[in-house]
């Protein structure tokens, strides 16, 4: 009864099988592509990523066990579709992802507007 409670606080628990894995994940909000199948690049969103999978959202379908491929920042991974549901799913990368420089590079302002904007922010 207290665990899942407990999950929102202490980690995410993997929505296969009984499985469990605690992993830090990063909270963020960012487009990012994605390719799969012959398919070309899909714009998706990302709202949580960790340094072997991400949770995204789409306005398409993917199938769980399907491979595919996921670029965000200057990174291009490949990933398997570990599940999916409603037009949002889990991805696992096939090698582990440095986080760090990701979300430096992530967090850096795209242009002069949002960059006076930050500017303001830390004064």
């Amino acid at each position: 009864m207290m665990e899942p409670l407990l999950s929102r606080f202490v980690g995410c628990l993997s929505p296969i099988g009984d499985r469990r894995r605690m992993e830090p994940r990063e909270s963020i909000l960012v487009s990012a592509e994605l390719k799969h199948g012959a398919g070309e690049w899909s714009r998706i969103e990302v709202a949580n990523i960790s340094a072997h999978g991400l949770m995204g959202s789409a306005d398409f379908e993917l199938t769980p066990g399907h491979q595919v491929m996921v670029r965000i920042a200057d990174n291009c991974l490949r990933a398997d579709v570990r599940w999916a549901r409603h037009g949002r799913f889990g991805l696992h990368y096939d090698v582990e992802l440095d986080l760090d420089p990701l979300l430096i590079e992530l967090s850096r302002p795209v242009n002069a507007a949002q960059s006076a904007q930050m500017s303001r922010w830390m004064i």
